[in-house]
């Protein structure tokens, strides 16, 4: 991960509190979870933007339910070029 990537990435988990203490408790729960797979992607040693953009081009892609544990952080690997 680059250092701008770093800052960008920083400044959104600095923002979750504020999005968690919304009125709204959907938004809530959504950034909650938003912000646990950015830091449980770090924990992993998973770059978490790419991260995220693979497991939510996945998941509207289709992936099925029954299989999602595939793309938890410690389960997920980076794609790879052929």
């Amino acid at each position: 991960m680059t250092s701008g990537q770093e800052i960008k990435l920083n400044k959104l988990l600095d923002h979750c509190d504020l999005f968690v203490r919304r009125p709204s408790d959907g938004g809530a729960d959504r950034w909650a979870t938003v912000c646990s797979l950015i830091t449980s992607a770090k924990l992993n040693d998973v770059e978490p933007l790419a991260y995220l953009q693979h497991v939510l081009e996945r998941m509207s892609g289709g992936h099925p339910m029954s299989e999602l544990d595939q793309l938890l952080p410690w389960n997920w690997r980076p794609k790879t070029l052929n």
